[in-house]
């Protein structure tokens, strides 16, 4: 609070908050209470979805006049090679630039071959610190499952028993996602897919072998963006109707530079901490176009531009490679260049924001009907011309526009509309389920 109310004094533009609290009641949220301040005078405030992902009703930082970021992926990729005896090749991914000692294939040890006094209890799989026999893993590519071990105590259980190499495979839990690091030895981490795939191998083959490259970035990974494990997701679990996230960014693989007193002298990152500056920075450029706009306007701006497909022109996925929804990404993966000229945005001011505060107290009584209207206003940002509405209506509702087209004869225009919402067959068939709908 002390913090934003000093930003609010030094007259910033735009305030980057990688923070977030728990709370199921706006006011008691430090975050949404200081935030509404410095929206009150101007300020755009992006804040983190957090990183409490996957799982349901993980979102933070859910007050509508934050800006909030959950995480993605990008098409870059930092990467090596993992060759197989059979000649079967792997893309991995890997920060690691140090090469194995030869050009040659080097035995695998995988931790359940390598355990130390023939320990059965699986945690060799894992390579939980002194679960493995040095003797079994010296001049060996050790493989081991994400799980119970945190990667720097896998990577000082291949160091201190002399392996030459480590591999890593994600479990089913983690999935498809996975971040480069840098580690002092030849190192990979595999994905659950690619994790499969080798661990048939090693089970074919009784003597298996293998080769690592160096790391090096490659860009074009498809598809991308996905959505992140970790990014905090739905519903919303103050006011349910307010989607959070609002907008994802890019979050997975963000290469950063650190003290070379404890890593090395870069390392990547991962995180909605990451995925938020993107947008911060976003702003601050809309700011500096469009001086005039409220954190409002540039919020719109920047939702009403984003993209819900990716680099194949196909929905998004999540990081099980299931498509994503409203609940995962908000309005899309941001689109920083198209966000300059949206045409149309919402724009409010705080008024509007304690109207809203003041609605939530409504009664059942004043909703049972089926029936809800929204009414939005719309202000012209770009050149005149006339918007038609194009519905995309869920399943079992009935949505109506009025009107259906918006004419704006100059620049700096507001004009108003309502969407009115009918459920089929009245509140006795309200749905049980979330249904989503588009209306552009």
């Amino acid at each position: 609070m002390a913090a934003i109310e000093a930003a609010i004094n030094d007259d910033v533009d735009v305030l980057s908050l990688s923070i977030g609290f728990a709370s199921f009641r706006y006011f008691a949220d430090p975050l949404a209470v200081g935030s509404f301040h410095a929206v009150k005078n101007g300020i755009s405030v992006v804040a983190v979805t957090g990183n409490e992902g996957p799982g349901p009703l993980t979102a933070s930082n859910l007050a509508p006049w934050l800006l909030t970021v959950g995480a993605s992926s990008i098409d870059m990729e930092l990467v090596n090679y993992l060759t197989l005896g059979n000649k079967m090749i792997i893309k991995d991914s890997s920060l690691t630039n140090k090469a194995l000692p030869t050009k040659k294939l080097y035995p695998l040890a995988f931790g359940v071959d390598a355990a130390a006094n023939n320990d059965t209890n699986l945690r060799e799989m894992f390579c939980v610190p002194g679960s493995l026999d040095p003797a079994k893993v010296k001049g060996k590519i050790l493989v081991c499952i994400q799980g119970q071990a945190y990667l720097r105590d896998s990577e000082a259980q291949a160091s201190d028993g002399g392996a030459v190499g480590l591999i890593l495979m994600n479990n089913k839990d983690t999935g498809e996602d996975v971040m480069p690091v840098e580690f002092p030895l030849p190192f990979t981490l595999l994905p659950f897919s690619k994790g499969q795939a080798l661990f048939s191998n090693i089970n074919s083959t009784l003597s298996p072998v293998a080769y690592l490259t160096r790391g090096m970035d490659m860009v074009g990974r498809a598809p991308a963006p996905m959505i992140a494990m970790f990014s905090s997701r739905r519903p919303n679990i103050v006011t349910p109707e307010i989607l959070k996230p609002d907008i994802t960014a890019p979050g997975i693989d963000i290469l950063a530079a650190t003290s070379q007193a404890t890593k090395g002298p870069y390392e990547t990152m991962q995180g909605t901490s990451m995925a938020c500056p993107h947008v911060a920075s976003v702003a601050a450029l809309l700011k500096k176009i469009h001086p005039h706009w409220s954190p409002s306007a540039i919020k719109s701006a920047i939702m009403a531009t984003a993209s819900t497909l990716d680099s194949r022109n196909k929905p998004m996925l999540d990081y099980t490679l299931e498509k994503a929804t409203l609940f995962d990404f908000g309005s899309g993966h941001m689109t920083p260049n198209l966000a300059m000229d949206p045409g149309l945005v919402y724009d409010m001011d705080h008024h509007d924001y304690l109207k809203f505060l003041c609605a939530i107290g409504y009664k059942k009584d004043m909703i049972k009907s089926g029936n809800a209207r929204v009414t939005r206003r719309l202000k012209n940002v770009g050149t005149p011309g006339t918007y038609v509405a194009l519905l995309n209506a869920p399943a079992g509702v009935t949505v109506t526009v009025e009107p259906s087209k918006l004419t704006f004869e100059k620049k700096g225009q507001e004009l108003k509309f309502s969407v009115i919402f009918t459920v089929d067959g009245g509140h006795r068939q309200l749905p049980r389920a979330f249904l989503f709908g588009d209306l552009v």
